[in-house]
C-alpha cells in the first residue's frame, strides 16, 4: 500500500541491538505507547487489518488483527479483518464508528520493519474531474485503502479521526504465507501503538 499523508511518528523493531524508539518531529509522543492526542470522551473505534495474507508482508495488517481478536477487546472497539477489499472496509464504517485505526503494510522507502503512525491525506471525491472521480470508483470490491477512504469519506462515514498504523515491507508482492522476519518482529510494537492510539479515544486497553 502506497500512502499520502502526515507521519507523525515511527518506531523501529526488530533485533534487540536496534534502537527500538526515533521521533520524527517535536510534536508527538516517543513511539511505543507514545503521547499521542487524547480525546476527552469514550468513543467508539474500529480497527481494520488490511492485506492479503497470501502475499507475504502484505498480510501484516491481518496478522496484527488476528493477534489482537485472540484477547479480550474492550467494549466500544471492533476489531475486523477486512482483508483486501475496500468495500469491506466501508461497510464496516456504515456501521458506525467515531474514530478509525487502519493496520497495513505500507510502503514509504523506510528501513525494513519500521512502524509508522500517519494521518492520511484523503482526497474529496466529488471535486475531482469526472473521470479521475470514475477511475477512483471504478471497483470499489478491491479498491486500495486509500480508495476506500475517499468513498467512506463520500458517504460521510469516515471519522473525522483517521490514523494508519502501517509497517514498510521487505517484500509484499511474492506469494508467501508467511511475514518476513523484520516484519514478523514489528507486530508487537503495531499492537502497542493500535491500543495507545485506542486509549486517546477514551478507551481504556492496556
Amino acid at each position: 500500500m502506497e500512502l499520502r499523508g502526515r507521519v507523525l511518528h515511527r518506531v523501529l523493531l526488530g533485533r534487540v541491538s536496534r534502537q527500538p524508539v526515533a521521533k520524527l518531529d517535536n510534536r508527538v509522543g516517543a513511539g511505543i505507547g507514545g503521547s499521542h492526542q487524547r480525546y476527552p470522551s469514550a468513543m467508539t473505534v474500529l480497527v481494520a487489518g488490511v492485506g492479503n495474507v497470501l502475499r507475504g508482508d502484505d498480510g501484516f495488517g491481518v496478522v496484527v488483527a488476528e493477534r489482537l481478536q485472540a484477547h479480550a477487546v474492550p467494549d466500544g472497539v471492533r476489531v475486523v479483518e477486512t482483508g483486501i477489499g475496500g468495500l469491506h472496509l466501508v461497510q464496516e464504517l456504515m456501521a458506525g464508528a467515531d474514530a478509525l485505526v487502519v493496520v497495513d503494510s505500507i510502503d514509504l522507502g523506510r528501513e525494513p520493519g519500521t512502524v509508522l503512525v500517519v494521518r492520511p491525506d484523503i482526497a474529496d471525491v466529488v471535486s475531482l474531474p469526472l473521470l479521475a472521480r470514475n477511475d477512483q470508483l471504478a471497483d470499489v470490491h478491491y479498491a486500495t485503502p486509500e480508495r476506500a477512504f475517499m468513498l467512506a469519506s463520500a458517504l460521510g462515514v469516515l471519522p473525522k479521526q483517521t490514523w494508519v498504523v502501517g509497517c514498510q515491507p521487505v517484500d509484499a508482492e511474492s506469494v508467501a504465507r508467511e511475514l518476513h522476519p523484520d516484519v514478523a518482529a514489528a507486530v508487537d510494537v503495531a499492537i502497542a501503538e493500535v491500543r495507545a492510539l485506542v486509549r486517546c479515544c477514551g478507551v481504556d486497553w492496556p
